[in-house]
Formats: structure tokens, sequence, C-alpha cells
């Protein structure tokens, strides 16, 4: 008997053809093919494992990783609310209920539930990038226009400006944000006016994984 070897050169008459076989039939079959066992104990990724758990992404037709292939980065959430009514004052700070999804692309990063409209919920831990754009619809509108974008990890950010008051031209506000947040928190929108009079504004919020 002999350990599985190549034939020495010069040596092993008589064997040399039995060495030989005996060496390649690690890593062939009887057909020269190479054996899956050997290729996989080599530590090539199988083709078994693509798009599976601790395996690897497979590229769509432009040579990209699908995006649903990604961990929840690219999805997002876009809400609208065209329903409210806010008073003026300067303590007549409103949270924005919103009344449905405009857009939405997976469902595992965060969610939104028409049973409690006035926030976003976080389903996994990343970088989440907010942006609400507020159209107050007060053409004839003075004084003060405040929009802010609180989270549940006590980042808030707000922006106040006046507004218009053209009789032509709505006031828009546009406010965005970059919050590292975590499982379970969330995050919502408030508006506020001082004009002197109650305006309905249409509010869209559109946030998206990115991190």
């Amino acid at each position: 008997a002999f350990m599985t070897r190549l034939p020495t050169p010069g040596g092993d008459d008589g064997n040399w053809g039995t060495i030989l076989n005996d060496f390649l039939s690690v890593s062939h079959g009887s057909d020269g093919g190479l054996a899956t066992s050997a290729v996989s104990a080599a530590g090539a990724e199988m083709a078994t494992n693509k798009n599976q758990a601790n395996g690897y992404a497979g590229l769509d037709g432009s040579g990209l990783i699908a995006t649903s292939q990604l961990p929840g980065l690219g999805a997002y959430l876009g809400l609208y609310s065209g329903s409210m009514s806010v008073g003026s004052g300067s303590s007549n700070i409103q949270a924005v209920t919103f009344d449905g999804i405009t857009a939405q692309l997976g469902s595992d990063s965060l969610s939104w539930d028409s049973g409690t409209p006035g926030q976003v919920t976080i389903l996994q831990t990343g970088v989440y990038s907010i942006t609400a754009g507020v159209y107050w619809q007060d053409t004839g509108a003075t004084g003060p226009l405040t929009v802010q974008i609180l989270s549940s990890c006590e980042f808030n950010i707000a922006d106040i400006r006046p507004a218009i008051g053209d009789g032509t031209t709505g006031s828009q506000q546009i406010v965005t944000a970059a919050l590292y947040l975590q499982t379970g928190q969330n995050f919502g929108i408030n508006v506020s006016q001082t004009t002197g009079g109650t305006l309905s504004p249409y509010i869209q919020l559109l946030v998206t994984r990115c991190a």
C-alpha cells in the first residue's frame, strides 16, 4: 500500500498508473470532472449558497446586487397628510398624523401603522435619511412657520421661517435629517404656525435607510 501521492519520475515501475489514478481520484470523478465535495472542501463558494443565509448575493442583469439581497439598505417609506388643520399660536404645536402610504420599498427596516399615525417605527438599527416637506397653503398669511423632526433618541431638528404672504404663492418648507436609529425607536413630525389664522397644510414624509 502507498499514501496518495504523485508518481515518482523514473520510479514506481508497475505501479505508476495506479498511483496517479489514486492521486487524481481525490478531486475528480471517473468521468474526469471535478468532484463537488473536493471543490467545497477547498473553500470555494458553491452555487447552492447563492442568495442564501451565510452564502453570497447574486448580481442582477445590470451586474449589481439586487435590492432584495441587501439587508434592508435602500428601503424607503413615503407618507402623506392632507387633512390637518393647524391653528395659530405660539403654544399650538401639533403632531402630524399621516393619512397613508404613498410609496414603500421593503418592510423589514421601518414601518408605519395607521393605529399610531403620528410616528414611524424603526425595525432594524441603521442610519436613516428623513425628509419632511410641508406646503402650508397660506397665500395671504404672515408670521413664522415651524416644522420639527422629533425622534425618541432625542435628536431633534427644527426649521423656522416666515410665511411668504404675497397673496399668490404658498409657503413651503423642507426639513431633512440623517439619524442613527435603533430597533424599536421612532420619530415623527411636529408643525406649528403663528400667522393669525388656521392653515391646512399638505405634508409629505420620505424616510430611507442608507446604512
